[in-house]
């Protein structure tokens, strides 16, 4: 008899308030929905260390290995989702004893966290008292309490707090007192490492005599970004020319950047068209296209709006950060071709300096 294996974990619950009157009113709009809230979240999940177990209907369940790692996931969910009517998600979060097999997990912990899931406001997140004690002394993360609540199936009564997703900056230390700090840990280590320092020094600079005395000129290796073509999730082979569109745009718009270049479009076609490179994941394509960066995305049609995602790989990490996440008027494409270039190189240049620097 296999031995039952058992761990404290961190269970979060995910559930898309009205989602049943969708499917009924319109099922091939659901399903789009779905589809579309998988691309989104997703790349969020892998970010904060998240396995996800189940897909039940329109809900999630999935595993963390901290409670904060959970929250801290599920305050960027609500985050990024905040502005989507399709996306209005409830989230419940407990951390109990569950028993794992295989890639699925049972027991009371499970059946907490999804007891829990309920009581969360469209777009809030619900914690158990185990969550609220695990996150004390995260200054970025607040929670209330809502008291006692009395979950279904469950004999006891169980206190349960909500996330405030507001910024509360009175909440952060002072700004003198955190230079303060600082200052002093840094006055305490002084003296050893000024000695330290010196040595230091004096090997960089042998170092870089001998690098300049051996190297004739200095290269210079741009970082480089392969824009992949958005994927079409609408389900209508009548809005496929949008792919073309956007990869252009970007294309050209993003050309003219000095902190990056574009690997040849052709290159990226190719390579796509070859059956194992189409299922091959971000960074093994990186890889393969020797990038630093993969810039992919998707689009959806909703009603009269068109609702682009657009995220990017660092193929050194694996980090997927997600770039652009906006809903655009159908008939208004001058705005939209403009507003999406312009966001999105932005956002790619802020991020690879920071990276850089």
């Amino acid at each position: 008899m296999s031995e039952v294996n058992r761990k404290l974990t961190a269970i979060l619950f995910t559930d898309l308030v009205g989602f049943t009157e969708i499917m009924r009113q319109d099922e091939r709009k659901a399903m789009n929905i779905l589809k579309y809230k998988r691309q989104l979240l997703e790349p969020i999940i892998t970010n904060y260390k998240g396995k996800q177990l189940k897909e039940m209907g329109d809900g999630y369940l999935i595993s963390f290995p901290s409670a904060i790692e959970a929250v801290k996931c599920a305050i960027e969910i609500q985050n990024t989702t905040i502005d989507i009517p399709a996306l209005n998600l409830r989230i419940g979060i407990h951390i109990g004893d569950v028993i794992q097999e295989k890639d699925d997990i049972f027991g009371d912990g499970v059946n907490i966290a999804s007891r829990i899931r309920p009581f969360a406001e469209p777009g809030q997140i619900c914690l158990s008292q185990s969550v609220f004690e695990s996150i004390q002394g995260q200054r970025d993360i607040n929670a209330k309490s809502i008291g006692k609540q009395t979950l279904k199936g469950i004999d006891e009564p169980h206190e349960l707090y909500t996330i405030d997703l507001t910024t509360s900056p009175e909440d952060l230390p002072p700004l003198q007192e955190m230079v303060y700090k600082q200052t002093a840990h840094k006055f305490k280590i002084k003296s050893f490492a000024s000695w330290v320092a010196g040595i230091m020094l004096t090997i960089v600079i042998l170092f870089q005599a001998v690098e300049f005395l051996t190297t004739k000129e200095k290269i210079t290796i741009n970082n480089s970004i392969a824009i992949l073509p958005f994927e079409n999730i609408t389900a209508n082979e009548e809005y496929n020319w949008l792919t073309k569109q956007f990869l252009q745009t970007l294309t050209f718009k993003l050309g003219d950047s000095n902190n990056f270049e574009i690997i040849d479009q052709h290159f990226v076609i190719n390579l796509l068209s070859e059956s194992k490179a189409k299922h091959a994941g971000y960074v093994q394509l990186g890889k393969n296209l020797n990038t630093n960066y993969i810039l992919h995305g998707s689009f959806t049609i909703i009603e009269d709006e068109i609702q682009i995602l657009t995220m990017l790989t660092n193929v050194e990490t694996g980090q997927i950060e997600p770039i652009l996440n906006q809903y655009y008027e159908k008939e208004n494409k001058k705005t939209m071709w403009e507003n999406l270039s312009n966001t999105v190189f932005e956002k790619l240049e802020n991020i690879i300096v920071r990276e850089d620097s």
